[in-house]
């Protein structure tokens, strides 16, 4: 019996001697997982994302040419305000049409990337303003199709004193394409026009005129349709009053603009981007307000502490407000008057 439990003690004491010269089975790795990576820049260029869902605008320019300037000039043999434009619905057309006149943006960020996904159901409208002086500015007026024809305007701002240098300007335009063309396929005829707005600076400096109900490229009296061509962007918020006859739009670039009657009302901003025509913008001061414009016609004190100065129209309706905080403007107003 004792040589049994012997036996048994030293089988145990081998086996655990074997069990500690054996290494430990490893457990099997885990699988690798890949690092998660930026996918690789596609070499061709992307589609533009920023301009994608008519209505949009913004402005284009190119070296002057020649066989385009024979265009403009044809139709002005048919009247003055007349301007030269083309209707693109494909990506060889744009493309054709980048490469043909030189373009490029003139808006700092903007691309002119459009592909096939774009003309599924879009199109584009190149609209040419006159190739002139580049001091003479330009607006995107409005572009809509009526039954028989594409029509759009142009807005032209003189300066009181232009440069000589010679440039391309223009617009593109974005459409919805399903209104574009005739019962036969056809495009629509293209009525392109401009409307000239002539400089303010021979307005006292005291008093205003309609021309100076403006901030930017956005001015009272736009229509509706005008506006969204111009913002080429959604209101954050839209709210509405007196049963729809009142609407206030609220734009993440700090604009708020009011419409009555499908008419822009009033145009408020704290955004310095958008200067009045006499080039006074939010961050100006106090000093340079009275330059510009004189002194105000009524002062009054805003609920929040900030002081607003009040100018005239002919010495009867205020429809220019200047809020000012310590000196320094921080917000402007144009209205018109009811």
């Amino acid at each position: 019996m004792k040589k049994l439990s012997f036996l048994s003690i030293l089988l145990i004491f081998i086996v655990a001697l074997a069990a500690c010269a054996t290494p430990p089975v490893q457990p099997e790795p885990a699988p690798e997982v890949p690092p998660v990576t930026t996918p690789p820049v596609n070499e061709t260029p992307v589609e533009d994302r920023t301009y994608t869902t008519p209505p949009f605008a913004f402005p284009i320019k190119g070296d002057y040419h020649e066989a385009l300037a024979e265009a403009q000039e044809a139709l002005h043999e048919k009247g003055d305000s007349q301007l030269f434009g083309l209707l693109i619905d494909n990506t060889a057309a744009w493309n054709d049409a980048i490469e043909t006149y030189g373009f490029e943006s003139a808006r700092e960020g903007q691309t002119l990337n459009y592909g096939d996904a774009y003309f599924e159901n879009y199109a584009l409208l190149i609209v040419f303003a006159d190739q002139s002086s580049s001091s003479i500015q330009y607006q995107f007026g409005k572009a809509e199709a009526t039954d028989y024809l594409i029509d759009a305007t142009l807005e032209q701002y003189l300066p009181e004193i232009g440069t000589t240098d010679i440039v391309m300007k223009g617009f593109v335009a974005g459409l919805e394409k399903e209104t574009l063309y005739l019962p036969d396929g056809s495009p629509k005829p293209l009525n392109i026009t401009q409307r000239t707005i002539p400089a303010v600076t021979d307005t006292p400096v005291d008093d205003l005129s309609i021309e100076d109900l403006r901030l930017g490229n956005l001015s009272v009296r736009l229509a509706a349709l005008e506006l969204d061509f111009r913002m080429a962007q959604k209101p954050e918020r839209v709210e509405t009053a007196q049963d729809g006859y009142e609407e206030t739009r609220y734009y993440e670039n700090g604009i708020e603009i009011m419409i009555i009657e499908n008419e822009v009302f009033m145009i408020s901003t704290d955004n310095p981007d958008y200067p009045t025509p006499r080039g006074l913008k939010v961050g100006d001061s106090l000093e340079t307000l009275n330059t510009l414009y004189g002194e105000a016609s009524i002062i009054e004190t805003m609920e929040n502490g900030n002081d607003l100065h009040s100018f005239d129209l002919s010495g009867e309706y205020h429809l220019f407000h200047a809020e000012i905080k310590d000196g320094t403007i921080v917000r402007l107003q144009v209205n018109l008057t009811m």
